[in-house]
């Protein structure tokens, strides 16, 4: 709960909210905390009841099923928000086309998506967990997901993926320490030379400093890249 929390501020002033793939009903027991009527859907059975035991108004039904026939009768339905967290990794790229499509005919004009996936440029999620999940076909870039709902009729009014630059730097195994052996026995003998030059300047000392300096700054940019957000969030706008 504590993960999906600040996502609720993206359906402010929503009147009803659709949760595609809701789990056990964690997001809708958020946006009810909120005062903002949420349905879920979900298609196992035991998790969904479990929902519903938590009093969660859960559907137990294949998301893009429902989607299909939540299409028909939109109107009725009145959904103003859809929020579909961890969802779209585990299509291929033309459900993906179909879901987003789905979406865009239940949704009215002005209606907010939320989707949330694992990001593909997170250190975490492409060695530690994305492929633990044996339902999981592939990553998708924000930017790509983004274009892809455009072309659906979306518009991106927000994304995880801009408010965190990721800047990419060189791996140079100079950089990590690591070098080939001829190298280190060149930098040990010079090490060797420094060490028995007594007189060595003050401006040497500045020049060791300096660089010093620049591969600890390396080194402490590389580190950065797994304090990247494993997750990407997108808040899309439906068009008029």
């Amino acid at each position: 709960m504590q993960m999906r929390a600040g996502e609720v501020r993206h359906f402010a002033g929503c009147r009803r909210v659709l949760d595609l793939g809701c789990g056990a009903g964690i997001f809708l027991q958020l946006l009810a905390e909120a005062g903002i009527a949420a349905s879920g859907v979900e298609r196992d059975p035991v998790i969904a009841a479990y929902g519903r035991g938590m009093g969660c108004d859960i559907t137990t039904a294949d998301a893009l099923d429902y989607l299909q026939r939540a299409g028909e009768h939109a109107a009725s339905l009145a959904f103003d928000g859809v929020y579909c967290s961890h969802f779209v990794e585990h299509l291929p790229v033309d459900v993906v086309q179909t879901l987003l499509a789905r979406l865009a005919r239940l949704l009215p004009p002005d209606g907010t998506l939320v989707l949330a996936f694992p990001d593909p440029e997170s250190i975490r999620s492409q060695l530690l967990g994305f492929w633990r999940d044996p339902e999981h076909v592939r990553f998708y870039h924000p930017e790509l997901v983004a274009t892809l709902a455009s072309a659906h009729g979306f518009d991106l009014e927000w994304s995880s993926y801009h408010e965190q630059p990721h800047e990419v730097v060189p791996f140079a195994l100079a950089t990590l320490g690591l070098v080939p052996a001829r190298e280190h026995r060149q930098l040990a003998r010079r090490i060797d030379r420094l060490q028995a030059a007594l007189d060595v300047t003050l401006d040497q000392q500045r020049r060791a400093i300096a660089a010093l300096t620049d591969r600890t700054d390396q080194l402490w940019a590389v580190n950065r890249t797994w304090a990247w957000n494993d997750n990407a969030v997108l808040k899309l706008r439906k068009r008029g």
